[in-house]
């Protein structure tokens, strides 16, 4: 959503500045000295190419009306009647045809970064990775600082573990004036990955100073907590936990508060603090028990409270009391089919938690393989329990796949990351 507004906002400022470009001066111009049909041309050509761009900027039914407007505007050029094209099929679904028009588009008018920027995020929704980052690459080649194409770019290059390449993207998308935040958000993550620690915790600390009360202070609050648990010094971050969900209580979202509290209580519980853990689950209960949520999010948030609950006394050896949690939470799920999606990857992953506490590791593997395994800690849960079965091939393709999976500032990237390498590190 924030990558969103700053393009929105970005597309919009450069309608704005098309308006006052030097041939509207010159359409002007011809008014004044009665040269109707010699400004006709030109006052028709900037206002295709504003609706073209705000249809960028737009999504669902506003896009394809504009869309659809500028495609069929015969004083439009080939190549923006052809993008618009692609964006309608977009809209509708069609992503083939949009690919093909957006090619054709390029091929028209190859000087267009924002035309490369746009085929890059339709190749990369079709699967076509390499294809997109060749996309993006020739939009940065014809404007180095485009911030969404490098965004993207580093984005990839952090998703296969080049840090050193995703710093350089995100540091070429940020701006004088320290924008997109999401630039930063990234830089600071590629910081600690490359084992800056101290780098990433200045960049998110001037973040949280520069952001307004909302999404962008939260999240850079809650980074700070994730910086220090990576580094496994959680005690030195939980200020900063605090402050993240503050900001939420404070401005009436409790299930956001919550989200973030069970998040500070799951990276507690899997860094060896059961016992901070339980308190942070049990606010985050209190939090939506004292919102005016419904029935079936309610429900949702019991669930994981009762989840979480679970895994805490699974790790103090007191399994009986972790059976009846995960009973419990069970009933409510059976009971809740709302938000059955939900319960299908997280009721493997308590049952096969369990059983691997109970020592159970066939059983857990077969377990957990019915999560979501693109999940990192999921995968990482696999590996122990291949290496507890004396499967060491595979265990050690789970952790790599943990490893490469672990790629953000996050709860589970965090948890897993050091925990993965040193995993590989000692089956070398």
């Amino acid at each position: 959503m924030k990558r969103h507004t700053a393009w929105v906002g970005l597309v919009l400022g450069l309608a704005a500045a098309l308006l006052a470009a030097d041939d509207l001066e010159t359409a002007l111009a011809a008014i004044d000295r009665g040269s109707d049909p010699a400004a006709r041309p030109l006052l028709a050509a900037r206002k295709a190419e504003s609706g073209f761009w705000l249809a960028v900027s737009e999504r669902g039914a506003a896009r394809l009306a504009a869309a659809r407007e500028v495609a069929a505007d015969v004083a439009a050029p080939e190549w923006m009647r052809t993008a618009a094209g692609a964006l309608v099929a977009v809209e509708e679904g069609n992503r083939d045809a949009a690919i093909a028009g957006l090619r054709q588009a390029t091929a028209l008018a190859p000087g267009e970064a924002r035309l490369w920027k746009l085929l890059g995020d339709q190749l990369q929704a079709g699967g076509e990775a390499d294809a997109a980052r060749a996309a993006w690459e020739q939009a940065v080649a014809l404007r180095p600082d485009h911030p969404a194409a490098n965004m993207a770019l580093g984005d990839l290059a952090r998703r296969r573990g080049d840090f050193g390449a995703a710093f350089n993207a995100y540091n070429h998308a940020v701006d004088a004036r320290g924008e997109p935040l999401a630039a930063r958000f990234g830089r600071a993550t590629a910081r600690l990955f490359m084992g800056d620690a101290e780098g990433a915790v200045a960049e998110l600390e001037e973040v949280a100073r520069q952001a307004a009360p909302g999404p962008e202070l939260a999240r850079a609050r809650m980074g700070l907590f994730y910086v220090r648990a990576y580094q496994r010094r959680t005690a030195e971050g939980i200020a900063s936990a605090e402050a993240a969900v503050r900001v939420w209580e404070e401005l009436g979202r409790p299930e956001l508060a919550a989200g973030l509290a069970n998040a500070t209580a799951r990276v507690l519980l899997e860094t060896g603090d059961p016992e901070g853990a339980e308190s942070w689950y049990l606010r985050g209960g209190q939090l939506i028990a004292g919102s005016a949520l419904g029935e079936d999010q309610r429900a949702l948030w019991r669930v994981r409270e009762l989840h979480g609950l679970a895994r805490v006394a699974a790790s103090r050896r007191q399994l009986p009391r972790a059976r009846e949690l995960a009973a419990e939470a069970r009933r409510l799920m059976a009971g809740d089919p709302a938000n059955a999606e939900h319960y299908a990857w997280i009721g493997p992953y308590l049952e096969g938690y369990l059983l691997l506490a109970e020592r159970r590791s066939a059983e857990a593997a077969v377990e957990l393989g019915k999560s979501d395994l693109e999940r990192p800690y999921i995968a990482w849960l696999l590996g122990e329990a291949q290496a507890r079965n004396r499967n060491r091939e595979a265990a050690r393709g789970w952790y790599e796949r943990a490893l490469a999976a672990a790629d953000g500032l996050d709860a589970e990237s965090v948890i897993v990351r050091p925990l993965a390498l040193a995993a590989l590190e000692r089956d070398r």
